[in-house]
């Protein structure tokens, strides 16, 4: 196995070997790859996470038809370990993922929890209910987007649903009418979450309560209507999140509060112009860059960040030369960054200098269905490894959900 690897999330259709995750190893200073080993599987992979003390890997299926239940089902979040005889990743387990369209996943600090927002379809459906009156009524129904919290295991399977949050449908908003939780990121301190609803214009915060075993929502922060925020990504030291917008031209530079998990907006650096749209953003791990990528002009924009306020300067504008970017990830040392391009389906390589600035290196790779990447370093790649200090056992009857599913406040029967 070599030091790093790159795991690659694509759309894989149904047929008989369908490769969903494609693992690299990462042989050269330039970037280049060479196959490793790869998970065959009627999936449509999303983000990713890894635990970086089990080695176990995460992933969205990002469908509506979950195979378990068939269609409407939802989506479905898998965990992956290395118990394949080939060293290679294989399904460990899998869960309905509680929603459409299966977006994000994130770990909490500890290993104890994940996180999984679900998109959800923007469609409107009829139903028909009988009221406690005996009359009739017409019932109109959108897609439920959810952001739902699970139970890991010690040995990093996937537990059962243990709280669901309904996010409400936007009013006012200029998008789509409809919820659309499309991102997850975790607090370096504090251990909260930030949640990018671009659906409904909208920056949600999240705590968990360990000790009942569910989501308390902390704040809610509106953005630009229409903007639609999509992913945020965290300083490590300093009290800032970043947020692009994939209908809107800026990175956004939020001050949080770790202890009420509330964010202030600093300031806005623009990134994009016309009809262009942001897709991933991560920030390096020196806290000095910003990095986000942009659609139609197809765009790897670099920002500057300042060391006292956090606004952000953009300083290049590197384009791909592939179509589409949608995801990125970059290498432990920062001296290497890799663009995901879901429009020609490929894998493309950068250095990165000590000012930030990146430059092709010429190293493309093919992946058909490309579409979300990770680094695996060596270190972390361990087989059946458990943790140490085990979560609580996973019994509902020990940890019953104290409320249903929320939309604003507490969901009420209907009339």
């Amino acid at each position: 196995m070599a030091a790093t690897q790159l795991v690659i999330g694509t759309a894989a259709s149904a047929s008989p070997g369908s490769e969903a995750l494609v693992v690299l190893d990462v042989t050269g200073t330039d970037g280049r790859t060479e196959r490793a080993s790869t998970v065959s599987g009627d999936l449509r992979v999303g983000p990713m996470a890894v635990d970086r003390q089990t080695g176990v890997l995460y992933c969205t299926d990002e469908r509506t038809d979950d195979p378990d239940v068939g269609p409407g089902g939802g989506g479905r979040v898998f965990a992956f370990d290395r118990s394949a005889p080939d060293g290679g990743f294989a399904e460990l387990n899998h869960r309905p993922s509680y929603g459409a369209l299966a977006s994000s996943v994130c770990l909490d600090g500890d290993g104890e929890h994940l996180l999984v927002t679900n998109h959800a379809q923007n469609l409107v459906v009829t139903d028909v209910v009988r009221t406690t009156g005996g009359a009739w009524k017409v019932v109109p129904r959108r897609d439920v987007a959810t952001t739902g919290l699970h139970r890991i295991a010690p040995d990093g399977s996937i537990g059962e649903l243990c709280d669901l949050f309904v996010h409400p449908a936007p009013s006012g908003s200029a998008g789509s009418g409809q919820a659309h939780p499309h991102s997850v990121a975790r607090s370096p301190v504090g251990e909260f979450f930030v949640v990018c609803d671009k659906g409904g214009d909208r920056v949600h915060t999240f705590r968990i309560d360990h000790d009942r075993g569910v989501l308390v929502e902390c704040a809610v922060v509106d953005t630009v209507s229409g903007s639609a925020p999509r992913y945020s990504a965290f300083h490590p030291t300093a009290p800032w999140v970043f947020v692009n917008h994939e209908r809107g031209p800026t990175v956004d530079t939020y001050r949080y509060d770790a202890d009420s998990a509330q964010l202030e907006l600093v300031a806005s650096a623009r990134v994009a112009a016309g009809d262009d749209q942001q897709s991933d953003i991560l920030v390096d791990a020196a806290g000095t860059f910003v990095y986000t990528l942009v659609r139609g002009a197809d765009e790897l924009v670099v920002l500057e960040v300042d060391a006292v306020s956090g606004e952000l300067r953009a300083v290049q504008a590197q384009p791909v030369g592939a179509a589409s970017p949608r995801a990125m990830a970059v290498s432990s040392d920062l001296s290497l960054l890799w663009v995901v391009c879901s429009g020609s389906d490929e894998l493309v390589a950068f250095t990165v200098a000590s000012d930030g600035r990146v430059a092709p290196t010429g190293q493309r790779r093919l992946v058909p269905g490309a579409r979300s990447i990770i680094v695996v370093d060596a270190a972390v790649a361990a087989t059946g490894r458990q943790r140490s200090a085990p979560p609580p056992a996973l019994d509902d009857a020990e940890y019953p959900n104290p409320h249903p599913p929320v939309v604003g406040q507490h969901r009420e029967p209907e009339a």
